[in-house]
């Protein structure tokens, strides 16, 4: 499947309103689940963004931000929690695993746990894989990102035959206009129109992923509407309905015509790849063990 384009600003008129609609909803789904539902001892979360391409003889340093109840009388009182935890790296995506201790750092509040991949491992021309374990020390707590560990682990590429772009000193107030709008749509249900699906407490909620053929139609993702829409040449073409959950989602179009959505959840508590023929009718399901990006 290609790589997904979550976000363009080329189509802003479209996405920007999904990002909006998504975090208040993504906001309010962490405030419902609160932290009194949960034993605090039980309770650890991380923060990850893996170095999914690198540049040829680039250092790579992966970096975990850790939140836990801090240890005393009150878990909740802000104060940091007292973490740890290791890093579990190979050499491209077979044989055993280097484990590697995180060590915290001081350049974020609270602290951030990091770890150098051995230039050895990260020269590697296949690329490097990796998990971490980490944990709270007061309480045992632990958590594994990817939750698959050794099952699936992040995958981090070398970037072959990178361009280096100048992009030259940008002058504020003087941004360039778009040579072009290929697609635009009011917040609707209606051919042509996009989103919505308002909640008592909500703003409408847009589309939150889109594909770009070879021929220079667009295809978005109308998951509130379940449908796929297309544009061809700056005007609504066509819908295709398409069995989803409605939640955001990614997705790529194949150049056959058919199409790939990956699902937060599917039928079970898992991502879901859900693959649909052109006339939109439903091929398969297949549930992913756990996000890697």
């Amino acid at each position: 499947m290609r790589a997904i384009r979550l976000l363009c600003w080329g189509v802003c008129g479209l996405v920007l309103g999904a990002a909006a609609g998504v975090a208040a909803v993504a906001a309010a789904g962490a405030i419902a689940a609160g932290p009194t539902d949960r034993d605090p001892a039980s309770i650890i979360d991380v923060g990850h963004l893996p170095p999914l391409l690198r540049l040829p003889g680039e250092q790579a340093t992966l970096r975990f931000n850790v939140f836990c109840p801090s240890p005393g009388k009150d878990p909740f009182d802000g104060e940091p929690c007292d973490a740890g935890g290791d890093v579990f790296v190979r050499a491209g995506a077979a044989g055993a695993f280097e484990k590697i201790p995180l060590r915290r750092t001081d350049d974020v509040a609270y602290g951030r746990y990091v770890a150098e991949v051995p230039a050895g491992l990260a020269s590697s021309p296949e690329g490097f894989s990796y998990y971490a374990v980490l944990r709270n020390e007061a309480t045992g707590a632990s958590l594994t990102v990817p939750s698959a560990g050794a099952a699936a682990p992040q995958l981090s590429l070398p970037l072959e035959h990178a361009v280096v772009v100048d992009l030259g000193a940008h002058d504020f107030g003087s941004t360039r206009h778009a040579d072009a709008r290929v697609a635009e749509a009011p917040w609707g249900s209606a051919p042509g129109q996009a989103g919505l699906l308002r909640g008592p407490t909500f703003g409408p909620i847009g589309p939150s992923a889109f594909d770009v053929a070879a021929n220079g139609d667009v295809a978005v993702l109308d998951e509130v509407n379940d449908r796929v829409e297309r544009w061809h040449a700056g005007r609504h073409a066509a819908d295709t309905p398409v069995d989803v959950t409605g939640g955001i989602a990614d997705m790529a179009v194949e150049a056959d015509g058919s199409i790939d959505v990956l699902e937060p959840t599917g039928d079970g508590r898992t991502p879901e790849l859900r693959s649909f023929a052109p006339s939109g009718a439903l091929r398969s399901k297949t549930p992913i063990e756990d996000r890697t990006w």
